[in-house]
C-alpha cells in the first residue's frame, strides 16, 4: 500500500507540475498576445504627447483591433484639422499684420499730409503775432490768432475722424464698450 501510496504522490505531482507548467505558458502567451495587441495604444500616448506640443504632422498607424484602429483614424483626421486650423491662422495673423501696417501707413500719411501744414500754419502764425506784438501793429493780431483758431478747428475736426477709422461703430453694435 505504501507504494501505491507513493505511486500515487509521484504522479499527482507530476500531473500537478505538469498543469502549473501549462497555466503559466498561457499566462505568459496571453501576456504576450495582450501587449501586441495594446502596442499601438502606447503609439498613441507619444502621438498625443506630440500633438500637445504642437506637432501637427504626426500620424499614427491604424492596425490593430477594429477599435484600436478607429481611434487611430480619429486622431490622424484630428491632427489633419489642426494642422490645418494652425494653416489657417497663420494667414490671417499674416493678412491682419498687413490690414496693421496698411492702416498704419494711412495714419503716418493722415497725419503728415492734413496735420503737418497746419501745424506748420499755426507755427507761422504764432510767430507772425510774436513779430507784431514786438512791432507794436497790434491791430492785426486778432487777424493772426483768428487763423490759428481755424487751422486748429480744421486739426481737430481730422483727429476725430481719424479717431472715429482707428475706433469704428461696428464695436458698439457687437455689444462691446467703447
Amino acid at each position: 500500500p505504501q507504494a501505491d501510496l507513493a505511486d500515487s504522490w509521484l504522479n499527482f505531482s507530476d500531473l500537478m507540475t505538469v498543469l502549473l507548467l501549462a497555466c503559466l505558458s498561457g499566462c505568459g502567451l496571453v501576456y504576450l498576445l495582450i501587449g501586441q495587441a495594446l502596442r499601438p495604444l502606447n503609439e498613441l500616448v507619444a502621438s498625443f504627447g506630440l500633438i500637445g506640443s504642437g506637432n501637427y504632422q504626426i500620424r499614427v498607424a491604424e492596425r490593430g483591433a477594429s477599435e484600436i484602429a478607429s481611434i487611430g483614424r480619429a486622431f490622424n483626421l484630428m491632427a489633419a484639422q489642426l494642422s490645418a486650423m494652425r494653416t489657417r491662422n497663420r494667414a490671417l495673423e499674416e493678412q491682419l499684420l498687413k490690414l496693421q501696417d496698411e492702416e498704419r501707413a494711412d495714419l503716418a500719411r493722415d497725419l503728415h499730409d492734413d496735420i503737418g501744414p497746419y501745424l506748420f500754419a499755426v507755427k507761422v502764425d504764432a510767430a507772425m503775432i510774436s513779430q507784431l506784438a514786438a512791432a507794436g501793429r497790434t491791430a492785426e493780431i486778432p487777424a493772426q490768432a483768428g487763423a490759428i483758431q481755424t487751422s486748429v478747428a480744421h486739426m481737430q475736426s481730422r483727429v476725430r475722424e481719424i479717431l472715429a477709422r482707428l475706433r469704428p461703430a461696428r464695436t458698439a453694435e457687437l455689444g462691446l464698450q467703447p
